[in-house]
């Protein structure tokens, strides 16, 4: 049974998740990443591009949990900046891209934010995501999820903002926090 209690109130009591037997290792949690909200890519999209549907509500949630001197709210791998410059440059996907350079520039932005702690994926996060490969038996389309879905589980980050929540519900390792795609 976990139980996370902040400041004398209790915030969570569940059952570990299935995972967690798969990788005990990891599943030692401080109350303080349970607190971190992990970016998905969509998120930073929809923050970046103002004409996206779900622009307002990405922007929102990010102004809802502003740094405070000794915290980071959010939480962003590498593979999700990546991902982010491949998908806002794309000329297939908006009328008006970033140039890479412009891409580049923003995702250096959301690199260095003082609101944002840097996941790099680890030795425990690559074999989880071998582990749920497997188990799952998942395909090529989910590769990329899957590898940072197990990055962030590795670093002990249980809740996760994106626009696609059915994407990482199979790990069931995260408090999805779905931003709204209307």
């Amino acid at each position: 049974m976990l139980r996370i209690i902040v400041e004398g109130e209790l915030l969570l009591t569940s059952s570990p998740p299935r995972w967690s037997r798969l990788c005990p290792s990891i599943y030692l949690i401080s109350t303080r990443k349970y607190l971190i909200i992990a970016l998905d890519t969509t998120v930073l999209v929809e923050a970046e591009v103002s004409d996206s549907p779900s622009h307002e509500a990405a922007l929102a949630l990010i102004a809802s949990r502003p740094a405070e001197a000794d915290s980071r709210p959010f939480a962003i791998a590498p593979q999700v900046l990546t991902e982010f410059i491949h998908v806002v440059s794309d000329p297939k996907r908006f009328a008006r891209p970033l140039s890479v350079r412009a891409a580049i520039d923003r995702a250096e932005f959301w690199w260095s934010a003082r609101e944002v702690q840097r996941i790099v994926p680890t030795l425990e996060a690559t074999a989880l995501f071998f582990r749920w490969m497997r188990l799952q038996n998942l395909r090529r389309k989910r590769i990329l999820d899957t590898y940072l879905a197990a990055t962030y589980a590795a670093a002990g980050i249980r809740r996760l903002a994106t626009s696609y929540g059915r994407d990482f519900t199979a790990f069931d390792a995260f408090e999805i926090i779905e931003v709204d795609t209307r």
